[in-house]
């Protein structure tokens, strides 16, 4: 019996090392956390997750250009190469081409398809994915990188620069009704006063709207549920 159960317990086996793997990387994204304090991890971190919209868009893209290159590799080569017998085996074979260019079994290739068909495979997909995209979101990450390393010195002076007195600090309370923000310390008082009464327009509108809306509702209502 015990012999008869081996495949479940290689299947046991399995998600045992998928559960580890997936601790681990757990594990390394807490640790990320306790790296925030440091001003570079800090950087580092929010410019990943500030270039995550532009990077997911541009990742879908890549996942359907290699896609249509790993169908092109079944149709080419999937009656000679083992890696590209089926679509997801050539989806593998052709994002690990991505990533290391000897990973693409170049004679393999030309033995199964012939050194013209081949060529165009290898060439394109190169110059396409590995040379264009790659270059293209590692200047995504960069220009992220850049801008919130920008706005991180801007932070850094101005809470370098010269404190408020505790007259300015009192006046822009009084015009907000709240304790302000580093950045409405230093912004001029006219603008703080624009940006009061703009929010002050809003809140007086809105209590009109909803007072019409009532007004409205009490309207429609039978007389006799008013007079309850």
């Amino acid at each position: 019996e015990i012999f008869l159960d081996l495949p479940s317990l290689v299947q046991r086996e399995d998600d045992f090392y998928l559960a580890a793997a997936v601790t681990i990387l757990l594990t390394v994204a807490v640790i990320f956390k306790y790296l925030m304090p440091f001003p570079r991890v800090a950087i580092l971190i929010d410019s990943i997750c500030f270039s995550f919209r532009e990077l997911s868009i541009f990742l879908a893209l890549i996942i359907v250009v290699a896609g249509g290159y790993s169908v092109l590799g079944v149709v080419l080569f999937g009656h000679v190469v083992d890696n590209y017998k089926s679509i997801p085996r050539a989806f593998v074979s052709t994002c690990r081409f991505a990533f290391d260019v000897e990973a693409g079994h170049y004679e393999d290739l030309v033995s199964a398809a012939g050194i013209v068909a081949t060529s165009l495979f290898y060439w394109s997909f190169l110059i396409v994915v590995t040379v264009l995209f790659l270059n293209i979101a590692l200047a995504i990450v960069l220009q992220a990188y850049e801008h919130v390393k920008d706005r991180t010195d801007h932070l850094a002076s101005l809470k370098s620069s010269e404190k408020l007195t505790v007259g300015d600090l009192l006046l822009r309370y009084c015009i907000l009704g709240r304790e302000p923000t580093l950045f409405e310390r230093h912004a001029s008082v006219p603008r703080l006063v624009a940006r009061s009464l703009k929010r002050a327009c809003r809140r007086q509108k809105k209590r009109r709207d909803m007072r019409r809306d009532a007004e409205t509702h009490d309207e429609l209502r039978p007389p006799e549920e008013v007079l309850r």
